[in-house]
């Protein structure tokens, strides 16, 4: 039976915007580590060798796979990496626009204690610009609009919040969070149930409530509290995770960092290549695909549980990682750029940031290119992201 080891994603202390955790599942086809690479090493079965296609397959091209493979393939070892769909990137996706504009369709932004993308995007070539948040932000609740001028610090009360928080995230280990003091206890209540018994303020639990929803893609009620704390760890702090995490984003969009891995890969990358069935034959691993099979000494699957819960194993995987895999939710979402010929919000003296309880938008913020810095240079592109309780089909309209 292969092992099976979690690693943690490239992004370490990195919080995606959209708030969906990437999980690289290694699934090793004998016990204990990777072996060495050595030229004539090969899978054997008892005293017969066994020539595989390649040493290592991956599964899946979005960053951590592509990034696995990058590492692997320096390491001397023969690698392929296997793509369902027609592009790599899998939750970035850059796509060009009218007069220029970038949309980003999927994550987007970066921060400073997010080391290991920063490192990754010197390594590629991939500059960094500072997101735009300069100007004042609309509110809308209850049916009235107001401005809030941009750049103020959270309030001694929310302050005092987020240290309590910030003090309560750091003993959660990141490497392993289900260690944590209480861990089933954390776990079995929800971010909404923490702010029902704090004992906060209006605006403090305002500002949570918004945070988690813009941050993570759902609503405090779906949240688990041991999750959002080892959220906040990674991240480095509440006001890391609510603030600096989103400060900076890519030249080109998020989308270019993978772009470049798979030039580096070059046909060692298959795509539209879904993996339907992996066999563990215990000296090696075959894999079943349209254009297979490929065997392998290793593979890893560098996809969401929720994604690998397609891919019938055999043997069967432990139960509690199919548990895992079935039961694993992605909370749906969606965001539209809306192009302009110039950025005309900040003529205004508006950030472009606008929160409130309108149904189907959650939030809207500047999405410009850093050429939108410079006055007549560049269009300006608004963001607009959905919020989770919008309806999925629209509501028919009423007839006369």
């Amino acid at each position: 039976m292969a092992s099976l080891r979690f690693v943690r994603p490239l992004r370490s202390r990195t919080v995606t915007p959209l708030g969906v955790a990437l999980l690289a599942l290694a699934c090793a086809c004998a016990t204990g580590p990777a072996p060495a690479r050595d030229d004539g090493d090969a899978a054997t079965d008892g005293d017969e060798p066994i020539e595989t296609d390649v040493d290592i397959a991956v599964v899946g091209a979005g960053l951590s796979g592509l990034r696995a493979a990058q590492h692997l393939s320096a390491a001397g070892f023969e690698v392929v990496v296997l793509e369902a769909r027609d592009r790599v990137g899998g939750r970035t996706l850059s796509v060009p626009m009218a007069a220029g504009a970038v949309a980003e369709a999927g994550g987007q932004w970066i921060g400073p204690t997010q080391t290991a993308v920063l490192g990754l995007a010197e390594e590629l070539g991939v500059a960094t610009f500072a997101d735009h948040n300069q100007g004042d932000t609309v509110l809308v609740f209850g049916g009235m609009r107001f401005t809030q001028a941009g750049g103020q610090p959270p309030s001694p009360a929310t302050q005092a919040a987020f240290a309590a928080i910030d003090s309560e995230a750091s003993e959660v280990p990141l490497e392993s969070p289900w260690l944590a003091p209480e861990a089933s206890a954390r776990d079995a209540i929800t971010v909404a149930d923490w702010l029902a018994e704090a004992g906060l303020d209006a605006e403090t639990r305002e500002t949570l409530e918004l945070g988690v929803q813009s941050i993570m893609g759902t609503t405090t009620e779906r949240v688990s509290w041991l999750y959002f704390l080892f959220y906040v760890h990674s991240a480095g702090s509440v006001n890391d995770l609510f603030e600096s995490a989103q400060s900076l984003r890519l030249h080109g969009g998020a989308h270019s960092l993978s772009l470049r891995l798979a030039d580096q890969l070059g046909a060692a990358l298959w795509t539209s290549e879904p993996v339907a069935r992996i066999v563990d034959h215990g000296s090696h691993v075959e894999l079943q695909h349209p254009s297979g099979p490929t065997t392998a000494k290793r593979v890893v699957l560098a996809m969401s549980p929720q994604a690998a819960d397609a891919i019938e194993f055999e043997p069967r995987l432990p139960r509690e990682r199919e548990r895992l895999q079935r039961r694993w939710v992605a909370e749906p979402g969606a965001k539209a750029h809306l192009v302009y010929a110039t950025p005309f919000w900040r003529d205004a003296g508006l950030s472009g940031e606008a929160f409130g309880d309108l149904p189907g938008v959650a939030l809207t913020h500047d999405n410009s290119g850093p050429e939108a810095n410079n006055p007549g240079e560049g269009p300006g592109v608004l963001l607009a992201s959905s919020s989770t309780s919008c309806p999925a089909t629209p509501t028919p309209a009423a007839k006369p």
